[in-house]
């Protein structure tokens, strides 16, 4: 931990009263130093010039901090601390899309949930959630997060949450982990570019060169990646990427299932499937009964996740395995460093496996 006493400077970017950053911006501080009862803060002066505002914004931050009474002012002495702010019991809001929101039936959110809990209990941290809506991506309102008091950091997981209101939340909170941020350095990530290149490096052994991709939301950074790992399995083959075999969907069934049905009817049409999760993948082999296509035999069909319904379907899905749970901890850590005063985090990015199912198979001559 620095022993130098640091506040970030104002942001421009953030809807935040200038003296409320002030604010905000010495508590975390004083949390990060872990500076006691009766230590003793920097002048006003210095406040300021750290804080790039005025001395007397800076004074109308100290007021609101005394009547939170977490300092006091003793004339010609200084600005001492009165109550010391624990990193226990810290609130850490992390943003899920409400389309993924049951987590008593979503399997992802429902395992980085437990993930996140675990390094959380043993920290005393408190976890709440945040919900993406429609209406909020729709309309670009994002007030309820941005606005959210008392937090002390935020994981922002929803990809939906655009960069410009990340700024907003790192000027107010300070502590911020983005999940899946590949634009961003020190971003916790999952390596779907190259699961992807995997996956349809495991198709081109079996023999397949004509492979479709039925990928995530178009305006997503994950859905880019698997993207890129496809492209570039392809190309290293000497295959060129055919347009209208590649779509995009939201993460389900119907997405699967209807984008199938476009690039199966077709008339030169893939030998295989790669989807963009296993919910799209059950989409898919629905479609392939209903065209009476068999799987693996006229078409492989591969996936990424590995939930519960990969093992049951019919056939059981080859799959790339993500430990969300594992996820979930990395994210936790991260953003406990933060609390705890760490100044340099390191990126980290967490691999899946390829699980060999009877969904995928040889090339049919």
């Amino acid at each position: 931990m620095s022993n130098v006493f640091r506040v970030p400077p104002v942001s421009s970017l953030s809807s935040l009263p200038r003296h409320l950053q002030v604010s905000n911006g010495i508590k975390d501080a004083i949390r990060k130093h872990g500076l006691n009862l009766g230590d003793r803060l920097p002048s006003e002066q210095r406040l300021a010039d750290m804080s790039c505002v005025a001395v007397l914004t800076v004074r109308r931050a100290l007021v609101d901090l005394v009547r939170e009474g977490i300092i006091e002012k003793k004339i010609g002495k200084g600005i001492y601390i009165k109550k010391t702010i624990s990193v226990a019991g810290a609130r850490i809001g992390l943003t899920v899309l409400d389309t993924m929101a049951r987590v008593t039936s979503h399997p992802a959110i429902l395992s980085l949930i437990k993930g996140i809990s675990e390094v959380f209990d043993q920290k005393k941290y408190h976890l709440e959630i945040l919900f993406i809506t429609s209406e909020m991506i729709r309309h670009a309102n994002w007030s309820k997060i941005t606005n959210c008091e008392g937090l002390d950091g935020a994981i922002v997981f929803a990809q939906e949450v655009p960069d410009k209101i990340i700024s907003e939340l790192r000027a107010r909170t300070k502590c911020v982990v983005c999940a899946n941020r590949f634009n961003q350095s020190e971003s916790p990530l999952i390596a779907f570019r190259a699961m992807a290149r995997e996956l349809a490096d495991h198709l081109l052994h079996l023999g397949h060169q004509r492979i479709a991709l039925v990928n995530g939301p178009e305006n997503i950074e994950i859905s880019g990646e698997v993207f890129l790992g496809y492209e570039t399995s392809l190309e290293s083959a000497g295959i060129a990427v055919k347009p209208e075999w590649v779509g995009n969907s939201d993460y389900n069934h119907r997405g699967g299932f209807e984008w199938t049905l476009k690039i199966m009817k077709q008339k030169n049409r893939p030998t295989a499937l790669i989807m963009g999760d296993d919910f799209m993948a059950l989409g898919a082999l629905d479609a392939l009964r209903q065209l009476r296509l068999r799987c693996p035999d006229d078409v492989s069909v591969v996936s990424f996740n590995d939930f519960d319904c990969a093992k049951t379907s019919a056939p059981p899905l080859t799959t790339m395995r993500i430990d969300f749970n594992k996820f979930g901890q990395m994210l936790a850590r991260q953003i406990a460093a933060l609390l705890e005063g760490s100044e340099k985090i390191s990126k980290k990015s967490l691999k899946g496996k390829l699980i060999l199912r009877s969904s995928s198979g040889p090339v049919r001559q």
